[in-house]
C-alpha cells in the first residue's frame, strides 16, 4: 500500500487513496475495541508490528493530500493509531516525522519526474 501510493502520479491518487481506504478497513476489522493493545492489556509484538502503518499513512496523507485515515471510515483504528503512537516507548523509535515526510517527498518527486 504504501509504496504504490509513492508510485502514483495525480490522476491516480483518488483512486489509490480509495484502495488503501479498503486495506485499512480490513486491518481494523482485526482490532477489538474493548482492548488498547492486540495483545490485551500490553503492548504486544504484533501492536508493533502493525503500528508503522499508521505512521507512514500520516506522512502519506501530508505528501499527497489524501485522506487514507478518519472518524468517519475507520473511526476504531484511527483511534487505535493516534493511541499507541502516542506511547512514549513507541514515539522514541520512530523517525522524526517532519524528516521522514521530506525524505519520501524527495523520493515520490523524482520518481514522478523519472517516469
Amino acid at each position: 500500500m504504501i509504496i504504490r501510493m509513492l508510485r502514483i502520479t495525480p490522476d491516480q491518487k483518488e483512486n489509490a487513496a480509495k484502495e488503501a481506504r479498503e486495506i485499512l478497513k480490513t486491518l481494523e476489522s482485526c482490532l477489538n475495541p474493548n482492548k488498547p493493545f492486540n495483545g490485551g492489556q500490553n503492548l504486544s509484538f504484533m501492536d508493533i508490528a502493525i503500528v508503522w502503518v499508521g505512521y507512514y499513512a500520516q506522512m502519506l496523507e501530508k505528501m499527497l493530500h489524501v485522506i487514507l485515515l478518519d472518524d468517519e471510515n475507520t473511526p476504531l483504528l484511527n483511534m487505535w493509531f493516534r493511541y499507541v503512537l502516542d506511547l512514549q516507548v513507541i514515539k522514541e523509535c520512530l523517525p522524526p516525522f517532519d524528516k521522514l515526510v521530506a525524505h519520501y517527498t524527495d523520493f515520490h518527486e523524482r520518481h514522478m519526474t523519472a517516469h
